[in-house]
């Protein structure tokens, strides 16, 4: 199992009408060399955790949708999941919103089902 974990923002997340959740995670500069690693998960299910504070909280399992660099060197990750997959709920997502956390990634060498 392949693991990464780095510091971010939770920058909330969007659910659209057909059940898939995007969560959105901004990257301080320091930690990209770490953050960037994630695209290595394409096409693999990801099991997602965070850790405020000394709170380690699971999310459930996602997958890396996109990669965004901006002009002023500001990262941000994607990451999709059917809304069922997620653990954790509305509220103690939305209370995330804008805060630091750590963002900890695991991953198998399973593909994502009907990939061939």
């Amino acid at each position: 199992m392949t693991k990464v974990s780095f510091e971010a923002v939770f920058d909330g997340k969007r659910v659209k009408k057909d059940g898939i959740a995007y969560l959105n995670f901004k990257i301080a500069q320091l930690e990209m060399g770490k953050a960037i690693r994630v695209i290595t998960f394409l096409e693999r299910i990801i099991r997602m955790g965070l850790a405020v504070g000394d709170q380690n909280i699971r999310v459930g399992d996602v997958t890396f949708y996109s990669l965004k660099l901006d002009r002023h060197g500001e990262l941000t990750l994607v990451f999709e999941s059917d809304i069922n997959s997620l653990v954790m709920g509305e509220d103690a997502l939305r209370d995330l919103i804008n805060k630091n956390i750590t963002v900890m990634l695991a991953c198998k060498l399973a593909k994502v089902e009907g990939e061939g």
